[in-house]
């Protein structure tokens, strides 16, 4: 075991594995299970030291491994090799050792030759979600290792996900590489085929508190539209809409910026893909008017932190991404980290020149968390002016966001943005009151 002083503080990466169907295994052969996992736990050792990793022992789970790294790319190259020798190794067990694995970088606080933080609990979700013979990469952790990956391995995006216990969700990538053990097939040897996804035709219209939309249109409980799609006032003959209540939210303020926006369901005639923000439909029917989520400072903030960790690579990476999902976790309430980060990105580098636009977007992100901080010490009119200066720089850096890469908005806007419950009751008409016979006037 690696000593404290030898641990790595600090940004890390953690690589945690586990034998799939182990319990099963001690239950049917104590003493091959016994040999085999001493042999696991020597090829794991071994693949691990090679690449400057560290066995963290005091949180084996028997047959468990945690390993530490300074840099992702060791970890991705140990877990590489760990899984195509585990693949090659003759077990003593009658069926062959499986092993699942899972790699996160992340922010940490080491304490007693111990590791602790949301990062360790994270990349422990992640390798419960994985089969044996998986590789599974957080977010963070595949952005850092894109470029440097060992020849002939690739990242295959398996989407976002919810982990368990966890709030925020995971864009998960699994490691591939032609030496690696197939996964993901049946016990007959067939290809599982996933489930047919059934067809969505329910998107989303903003409209003002009139009910008409920016392009003019007037929106209410059965109204239907629709384009020839040969020009004319519609220029490009399409009809825009939302395709979650959540995007449509968050998104106001870059598209129509309504101060007092109304939200209507609608069904349309195209089948709305997961991971499609903006539906763009030639007929469409409003269905019934929702209630829009209300958003705080705080909930933009979110959104634009989770933006710009999933689209910024520039040289602050890491340290970004650390400090992003420490405070998606609850952690820097005071927003001095934010500040900290922030001067930081926007600093000039050695030549005098200015930041990047990467650094910028990553920045404003971080000053909109520090202005979200505030709102909650302050009060007045104090409280609506740092309300609408990380209003402004979250849009802005979701913004940019948006600019340098193609985001999951949907999946991203589900993590801060409540769920709408249902459709707006009507209200009803106040009968006039009844006299008061006690007030009634008194004659004179």
């Amino acid at each position: 075991m690696s000593s404290a002083r030898a641990l790595p503080n600090g940004v890390v990466t953690f690589l945690m594995t586990d034998v799939e169907g182990s319990t099963r295994l001690w239950e049917r052969d104590p003493e091959a299970m016994r040999q085999a996992l001493v042999r696991h736990d020597t090829v794991l050792a071994a693949c691990i030291e090679r690449y400057n990793g560290h066995v963290v022992k005091s949180r084996g789970e028997g047959d468990s491994i945690f390993a530490v790294f300074r840099h992702v790319r060791d970890a991705v190259s140990a877990a590489l090799i760990s899984q195509c020798a585990l693949a090659v190794e003759r077990w003593t067990t009658a069926t062959p050792l499986r092993v699942r694995m899972a790699i996160h970088t992340g922010q940490i606080e080491l304490r007693d030759g111990d590791y602790y933080g949301p990062t360790v609990n994270r990349c422990a979700r992640l390798r419960a979600m994985a089969t044996g013979g998986q590789v599974l990469l957080s977010g963070v952790a595949a952005r850092l290792t894109q470029r440097q990956l060992p020849g002939g391995a690739s990242l295959k995006d398996l989407g976002t996900h919810s982990l368990k216990d966890l709030a925020a969700l995971e864009h998960v990538w699994k490691l591939t590489h032609p030496k690696m053990p197939a996964v993901g097939e049946a016990a007959n040897g067939e290809t599982q085929t996933p489930a047919a996804r059934p067809p969505n035709h329910r998107a989303y219209k903003l409209t003002d508190h009139l009910n008409r939309s920016a392009d003019g249109r007037e929106w209410y409980a059965g109204a239907s539209y629709a384009v020839s799609g040969f020009g004319g006032p519609d220029n490009d003959s399409h009809i825009r809409l939302y395709a979650s209540p959540a995007l449509a939210a968050l998104l106001n303020g870059q598209n129509e910026r309504f101060r007092l926006p109304r939200l209507w369901e609608t069904t349309v005639d195209v089948d709305v893909e997961p991971g499609e923000a903006i539906v763009a439909c030639r007929e469409v029917t409003a269905v019934r008017q929702m209630a829009l989520p209300t958003l705080t400072a705080k909930h933009h903030a979110q959104f634009a932190v989770h933006c710009a960790r999933a689209a910024y690579d520039g040289a602050h990476q890491a340290e970004f991404g650390a400090w992003a999902e420490c405070w998606l976790a609850g952690q820097d309430g005071s927003g001095m980290n934010a500040r900290s980060l922030a001067d930081v990105l926007e600093s000039d580098d050695q030549d005098g020149a200015p930041a990047l636009p990467g650094d910028r977007m990553a920045a404003n992100a971080a000053r909109a968390a520090m202005h979200a901080a505030r709102v909650s010490f302050l009060a007045g009119r104090a409280r609506e002016e740092e309300s609408a200066r990380a209003i402004e720089l979250a849009t802005e850096a979701v913004h940019t966001a948006l600019r340098m890469a193609q985001l999951d908005l949907p999946a991203l806007a589900e993590q801060v943005v409540p769920k709408v419950i249902g459709p707006v009751l009507p209200i009803r008409p106040i009968s006039s009151p009844i006299p008061n016979r006690i007030l009634r006037a008194l004659p004179t």
